[in-house]
């Protein structure tokens, strides 16, 4: 798996993240949390042009909390990566005794782009 590859994978599990909100919303959670269900049914009562752009927002907040963990897992975030003092991750993907490195915090490795780039970029 090479970064974009990552990404892409991300971006998937994003988009069917959102999707599955988007399911409980219009037809009630498959786990009857009060909190989900009072969501659905408010949602079930608002106008079609309403609906809509409640899935329009739950879509961007899904993709800025992607892109959000993307930054720090560059070393770009606000949290723990933004100060190198205080680590940095390291992201590898494994497979069949082969290291790829995925990241490179603060840009330590040039041959690697930054994830929340890739991700921010138009599909390749």
């Amino acid at each position: 798996m090479n970064q974009e590859e990552f990404v892409d994978c991300l971006r998937s599990i994003a988009e069917r993240t959102g999707k599955g909100v988007i399911k409980e919303l219009r037809q009630g959670p498959m786990v009857p949390d009060p909190d989900n269900v009072r969501g659905s049914q408010w949602f079930r009562a608002l106008a079609e042009p309403d609906r809509k752009m409640v899935e329009s927002v739950v879509a961007q907040a899904i993709k800025s909390f992607t892109w959000s963990i993307l930054c720090e897992l560059d070393g770009v975030g606000d949290g723990v990566a933004g100060n190198p003092e205080e680590g940095m991750y390291l992201l590898h993907f494994i497979q069949g005794g082969t290291d790829t490195l995925l990241n490179s915090p603060l840009l330590q490795d040039p041959e690697l782009e930054e994830l929340h780039a890739i991700f921010s970029s138009p599909k390749r």
